[in-house]
């Protein structure tokens, strides 16, 4: 048996190989065999707590500073463009539009659909990016200067 060296981990609902074993060649003992599969609050047993899924709130506001999880909370507004750029609305219009012209402009439809039109009726020879809400790796991307081919109800 390894030896103890106080540096636990919990694995969440998942038992991802690669993980478990890089952690324990490191030092580190499951205290799964304490808690089950169900972990509701951070009692401050473990070193690191590793989840394939969101990490409840509760977890991140009782973190002690020896303790690390492996997600970022809200870090889903990165991953998905139409939640992203809402943020990076807000802050346009707090410090203003100067600092933010790394962003093409976008549209998130079907709300902003009447603008969309208005630029494409402006410029009807430039191409457009159409890309869907909550999809991922390409599916469903193309590039139009047609607005007809542009899908903007809810479905």
């Amino acid at each position: 048996m390894p030896q103890d060296r106080g540096y636990y981990f919990y694995l969440h609902n998942c038992d991802i190989k690669i993980i478990r074993y890089t952690l324990e060649d490191n030092g580190f003992r499951d205290i799964k065999m304490n808690h089950g599969d169900t972990y509701k609050t951070n009692d401050g047993s473990w070193t690191i707590f590793w989840s394939v899924g969101p990490i409840k709130k509760a977890i991140y506001e009782t973190l002690q500073k020896y303790q690390k999880v492996n997600h970022f909370p809200c870090s889903f507004y990165m991953t998905r463009k139409d939640l992203m750029y809402r943020q990076i609305s807000k802050l346009r219009e707090i410090h203003g539009a100067k600092h933010f012209t790394f962003i093409p402009k976008t549209y998130i439809l079907p709300n902003e659909f009447v603008y969309l039109e208005e630029d494409m009726k402006r410029a009807p020879n430039k191409s457009w990016i159409v890309k869907p809400a909550a999809s991922s790796q390409g599916r469903g991307i193309f590039v139009t200067s047609n607005l007809a081919e542009i899908p903007h109800k809810d479905k």
